[in-house]
């Protein structure tokens, strides 16, 4: 995967005499990442990734007196990043009759669309997902700050203001997205391409070929859509006011203690064009308020009025262009100290509170909403002609007026809270430094945080459990379509009705995190030791959201009416973990114990080599035991299984990959009813891990040297199972985890053997 960095800075310093000094700095950077599908022999490559970046600030430092200075900075950071497929030549787009997929794109996302073939793992191309095409985020930053010195206190006084617009342009929804499947036509369907029903050969690459997909979907821009504008930019406009003040206080000359307060407002942003929803809580049948009162006003032609007119009962004008005003208490203070005990041995420890922005990442969603974007998706391999990708396969979206029985029932969406409440975390420490010897410390440490107000997906078209789930499972001799069995009967709001439910941004979530760990280094002229062991423990009750992290993060909580029962251990809780590493200095050579006067040759050959090691001992991740919502009863994104009463699924078998854990403990829950088993209750496979290696560098003059390094990574090419942390992208069960499945209780993921790699470095 080649990837090209050009950075560069300038700068001017200025000295003022008795009106200080100034210094002006400005940087621009241009990353590019090509991937290596999108090579020139493969054109339809997933792409590029590039970013570049300008950046320029001015500071004025004066002193006013001996014991007070002043430090005022101004400046404005602007970071572009581009994202997506390869570009489209229009010859290419024309030739596999693509013309009038997209149109009206700027040059940058005019590429080839996402193309998936069924059964053929590695092979997708073009552009995938709904990836943000660009992103621009132009930041201004002002911020002065006074310090002063008085006796044993320095105290700092200080303003902090930014102002940033972002702006994301997902151009490639636009583009398309098409799956060819392995579909083989019936001998009566009449062939192809004179098929009454799907065409298809049996082969997803033949079909592709014939043109013959299976499914396609793309994005439309909607009437109220900003004109002019490619693909769907939204523009949000953010603000943040950060005063402060701190005082490092040096109480004796073995005490001294940090002691600050902070003011972290954020407001709550709005969209440019308005293009914003939100949940409307005062809907007793669930519902969305809008920022743009056109949508309740503004005629639109072919409807003979506007889209959402009054009283349509799922959109409303609620008066304002973005959710409610932003919390003005978030005070942050900070607390730290630190005590020398002895000559050797130092005592420290703080306390702290952390905000973050409510909206930054969710912000992004929510203008993805008719009518500012209409979903296109076409019947497959209707049209008798070929080929089947032709330029009238997505035609124009019909418009419709908004009402709660089509609007609350076709789409899917994530929407921010009305009432955004900014997260934090509260975090505090406790260690104590010891030198043992010389060169050698000891670290005894203790950390730990709170997390409140994180953030949360809410599924509010999750209805309440039947109230007798038996009567409602055919295996017990109940009926899923009766008294309240179905999920209509159920929903706490009748507007939303949508298959999977209607996901909310809240920030009702909650974590907490305990660890201690000891630390030993020591380092000399030779050899440089740390080892380190920690314990931990981190709960919550979700551990990612907004789709990073674990696997379903996108969704909400298994039961939404009792979040609780999601509280346990975090996916990515490791409870034990010891690291030693250690780089040691061969002792032959010149100048080295052995070897000291050897000639410049034989030094070159044997002198001067390094052996590295790094040894990891870590417990496994925890995971749940799945279940299937048989007859979508519930509603629910991740459904759990039931725990046998008495049963312990960590003893009475025998352990192995094919049987990690005791699977007679687990079995399906009723229809309509939540499994009983608590979240993240079983731990996977841990690591027993050695890499080790060993180099040279091989100097032949002062400016010029070669720099030899052989590695080996699982060096004793230990068998080690589960997803392996250094290149998942998620972390998921390393087991199959659903008593439905034929492999329930088999390890399904394993680390790499051995690995050998020798690389080399001139440096001159």
């Amino acid at each position: 995967m080649p990837n090209t960095v050009d950075q560069q800075t300038y700068k001017l310093d200025q000295q003022l005499g008795r009106f200080g000094s100034v210094f002006f700095r400005y940087t621009t950077a241009q990353y590019e990442n090509q991937n290596i599908n999108g090579s020139v022999s493969l054109p339809f490559g997933i792409g590029t990734f590039n970013e570049k970046s300008e950046s320029w600030m001015i500071s004025h430092t004066i002193p006013i007196t001996h014991s007070i200075v002043n430090n005022f900075r101004f400046g404005r950071l602007e970071p572009i990043s581009i994202q997506g497929g390869i570009a489209a030549p229009a010859s290419d787009i024309s030739a596999l009759g693509l013309t009038g997929v997209f149109q009206d794109l700027p040059s940058y996302a005019a590429m080839y669309p996402g193309i998936n073939f069924q059964g053929i793992n590695g092979t997708a191309f073009g552009s995938q997902g709904n990836d943000v095409t660009t992103s621009d985020i132009p930041t201004w930053e002002f911020s002065d700050s006074l310090s002063m010195t008085h006796g044993r206190h320095t105290i700092a006084v200080c303003f902090d203001y930014r102002r940033w617009v972002q702006k994301r342009d997902l151009s490639n929804d636009f583009l398309g997205q098409f799956g060819f499947n392995n579909d083989t036509i019936t001998s009566n369907s009449g062939g192809c391409p004179n098929a009454t029903g799907d065409c298809g050969t049996g082969n997803s690459v033949a079909d592709f070929l014939l043109g013959y997909y299976n499914n396609a979907s793309t994005f439309q821009p909607g009437p109220f859509s900003p004109a002019g504008v490619a693909g769907n930019l939204n523009q949000y406009h953010f603000q943040y006011f950060a005063p402060y003040i701190q005082d490092d206080w040096k109480v004796t000359n073995r005490l001294t203690l940090n002691l600050g307060l902070r003011w972290d407002y954020r407001t709550v942003p709005f969209e440019q064009d308005n293009k914003m929803f939100w949940f409307d809580r005062a809907n007793p049948g669930g519902g969305l308020c809008y920022a743009d009162k056109n949508l309740g006003t503004a005629s639109v032609t072919g409807l003979g009025g506007p889209i959402a007119p009054d009283g349509n009962g799922f959109y409303r004008f609620c008066g304002r262009n973005n959710p409610a005003a932003a919390s003005k208490k978030p005070f942050a203070p900070r607390i730290g100290f630190a005590y020398r005990l002895t000559d050797k041995t130092v005592v420290r420890g703080g306390y702290g509170l952390f905000f973050d922005s409510a909206e930054t990442r969710e912000i992004d969603d929510s203008g993805d909403i008719y009518p500012f974007v209409v979903r296109a998706s076409p019947n497959p391999n209707v049209d008798s002609t070929l080929p089947k990708l032709t330029d009238n396969m997505f035609p124009a979206v019909p418009l419709h007026q908004v009402t709660p029985a089509l609007d609350g029932s076709q789409f899917f969406a994530v929407i921010i809270s009305e009432f955004p409440r900014n997260p934090y975390v509260q975090q505090w420490s406790l260690s104590v430094q010891r030198e043992l010897a010389k060169n050698t410390t000891l670290e005894v440490n203790y950390v730990g945080n709170k997390g409140t107000h994180l953030l949360n997906r809410t599924n509010y078209g999750q209805g309440l459990p039947p109230a007798n789930p038996a009567l409602c499972d055919p295996s017990t001799g109940g009926d899923p379509t009766v008294g309240d069995c179905p999920k209509s009967a159920r929903r706490p709001f009748p507007n939303i009705t949508s298959s999977l439910g209607f996901l909310g941004s809240q920030w009702n979530g909650y974590s907490s995190y305990n660890a201690g760990n000891v630390k030993l280094e020591r380092r000399s002229s030779s050899i440089a030791l740390v080892a380190v062991y920690t314990w931990a423990k981190s709960l919550d009750d979700k551990s990612a959201a907004a789709g990073v992290g674990s696997t379903n993060a996108f969704a909400g909580h298994m039961n939404e009416h009792n979040q609780a029962l999601d509280y346990g251990r975090s996916d990515f809780d490791v409870n034990h973990r010891f690291v030693t590493s250690v780089v040691y200095q061969l002792p032959i050579g010149r100048g080295k114990r052995y070897g000291g006067n050897m000639n410049r040759a034989a030094d070159l050959a044997i002198g001067g080599w390094q052996v590295t090691a790094i040894t990891t001992f870590q417990k496994g991740f925890p995971y749940s035991i799945l279940a299937n919502d048989n007859f979508g009863l519930l509603t629910t994104f991740t459904q759990r299984a039931n725990l046998v009463p008495g049963c312990n699924p960590n003893s009475g078998f025998t352990k192995s990959i094919d049987e990690y854990f005791n699977t007679s403990c687990f079995t399906q829950p009723l229809a309509g009813q939540f499994g009983n088993s608590g979240r993240d209750i079983l731990r996977g496979p841990g690591i027993n891990n050695w890499d080790m290696g060993i180099g040279k560098d091989f100097k032949f003059t002062e400016r010029l040297a070669f720099q030899f390094r052989a590695e080996a990574f699982n060096v004793f090419n230990h068998a080690q199972y589960g997803y392996d942390p250094n290149t998942a992208t998620s972390i998921g069960a390393p087991v199959d985890n659903n008593p439905n499945d034929a492999a329930y209780g088999k390890v399904l993921a394993a680390h790499p053997g051995r690995i050998i790699q020798l690389g080399g470095k001139l440096i001159f």
